[in-house]
């Protein structure tokens, strides 16, 4: 591919066209998307300008920095950047790990936008009542689920057949758009659970405690204090305490020892490190309490779990 950085240039595409780099061209067109495949061990994007894509992991972890929040991609989440957002991306495994990039055109987001709200569904209608100025998809870590990745599955096999299925490939991109859009107006009616009288702030509130959400995923080895979270989310730490215990139905604790093991569990998987440092590079300063908490979780020890 011509006129690429390195990064753009080693990513496996679906089509050759319409696949830029902003870093060296910045007149291409965006009306239409494509589909990027990710299969290393080191990566490092430098600074870009994206189109509307999501993000996936099909294995791993990937590290991003959109705008000026922190993010951490891997297979139960998946990722929305905006057209214009600046990203960087960074994976540094002693695993490969497996990512997908799937950037949509303006035509399809405004076909597919336009024709869903004409669909008289009656949760995108009851949205549309409450928050009919909030509109644009956010900008942040979504749960995954299991059609979104069968969607990804079979966007990966277009990718790596390099069949220039027009069809199928338009296809596939309709169906994640839709479920894209769909998880936004579930995200939407979800937040009628912050406790707020104004529509206005209870958005707001939740854009800040999903970027806390996000930064806690991204610093799992760094030792957090509510003080600190909070401070990223621009709240008073019982305020975001609160807010972000109603919106995900965990306090930030019990979301931070979830991802802590979550993340140990794949290195116990994929690296031959010890089981201490393991403990220290998710965050826990006590090995015993990152076993007994290990065990809880996943009824079996960390070492159990390795010989496996």
């Amino acid at each position: 591919m011509e006129n690429q950085c390195p990064y753009c240039n080693n990513l496996l595409t679906a089509f050759e066209h319409n696949n830029y780099c902003s870093k060296t061209d910045q007149s291409a067109e965006s009306d239409s998307g494509n589909a990027f495949l990710i299969n290393t061990r080191k990566l490092n994007s430098g600074k870009h300008t994206s189109r509307f894509t999501l993000r996936a992991v099909l294995n791993g972890y990937q590290y991003h920095k959109v705008g000026n929040a922190d993010c951490v991609v891997k297979e139960d989440n998946y990722l929305i950047v905006n057209k214009g957002q600046t990203y960087y991306t960074e994976i540094d495994s002693e695993a490969n790990t497996e990512a997908i990039i799937v950037a949509f055109g303006d035509n399809e987001i405004n076909d597919v936008f336009d024709n869903t709200l004409k669909s008289g569904d009656q949760l995108i209608d009851n949205v549309l009542k409450d928050y009919s100025d909030e509109l644009s998809i956010f900008e942040t870590a979504y749960d995954n689920d299991p059609t979104i990745n069968a969607s990804l599955a079979k966007m990966k096999q277009a990718i790596l057949s390099r069949s220039d299925s027009t069809i199928g490939y338009q296809e596939l991109t309709y169906d994640l758009l839709e479920k894209i859009i769909s998880n936004h107006f579930s995200t939407l009616a979800r937040v009628d659970r912050i406790r707020s009288v104004k529509k206005s702030t209870k958005i707001e509130l939740y854009k800040r405690i999903s970027l806390a959400k996000d930064f806690m995923s991204a610093n799992l080895a760094h030792k957090l204090s509510i003080d600190e979270i909070s401070e990223v989310a621009a709240l008073s730490p019982y305020h975001f305490f609160r807010t972000f215990k109603e919106f995900y139905q965990v306090t930030p604790l019990e979301f931070l020892t979830r991802e802590r093991l979550k993340y140990a569990s794949y290195l116990l998987k994929t690296t031959d490190l010890p089981v201490s440092s393991i403990a220290s590079d998710v965050g826990f300063e006590s090995h015993s309490s990152f076993t007994r908490l290990f065990k809880r979780n996943y009824q079996t020890s960390p070492t159990a779990l390795r010989a496996c």
